[in-house]
């Protein structure tokens, strides 16, 4: 059986695994996954660059496991494939924000005119918790990409330090702000207006 929104999946043969991982049978939660994986990954990469495609198949396996308890078994094929097509949606609406802004790069003095001490406080402990998240999901790549943006390094100095393209680098962090994203939201430090009367700023964490 063929799931809605092409994505490929045995709904029967889907149904009993459900079935079994929620009985908390031995390994079952494994064969469920690896199951389920290729053909979540064949239905990304049809749509999107294979790196982007793995990044968005494991965001969708972690959707599975936190929803596994109230999976209806019978519907499983179908909520799966519902996973896949809001994943897939949400990027394509990232890639069109995308490409329609360009986002300045943000330099340390810039940032820290811009905020209280209080509001430096609240950028601090959210840079605390990307780096944590980094730590527990991030490859190493990613990570170490990440963490050099952090510093204030910009692409071009990442892309020397670690000889790679600076077209790498954009691709890392792309992946990146993707797994990011699902693991916080997306991380942004809201300044008050001035007594000025001017706007309030968002400061972006990883920027785009």
């Amino acid at each position: 059986m063929r799931a809605s929104g092409s994505i490929d999946l045995n709904g029967d043969q889907l149904a009993l695994l459900v079935t079994a991982a929620q009985q908390d049978e031995t390994r079952a939660l494994d064969r469920l996954l690896s199951t389920v994986r290729p053909a979540l990954f064949s239905y990304f990469a049809r749509r999107v660059p294979d790196d982007l495609a793995d990044d968005l198949a494991q965001i969708a396996l972690i959707r599975i496991v936190k929803a596994l308890p109230r999976i209806d078994p019978k519907r499983a094929s179908g909520f799966i494939a519902t996973i896949g097509q809001n994943l897939l949606r949400t990027a394509f609406r990232r890639q069109a924000r995308d490409a329609r802004r360009v986002a300045p790069s943000i330099t340390p003095d810039e940032l820290e005119s811009g905020v209280t001490a209080d509001q430096e406080i609240d950028l601090q402990d959210l840079l605390d918790a990307v780096m944590r998240a980094s730590s527990r999901t991030l490859t190493h790549e990613l990570r170490d990409v990440v963490t050099a943006l952090l510093r204030g390094e910009d692409r071009a100095d990442i892309a020397a330090k670690q000889g790679i393209s600076q077209i790498t680098v954009r691709t890392r962090l792309m992946r990146a702000r993707v797994i990011l994203r699902e693991e916080l939201g997306e991380a942004t430090v809201i300044s008050r207006g001035s007594p000025t009367g001017k706007a309030p700023r968002t400061t972006r964490l990883i920027p785009e």
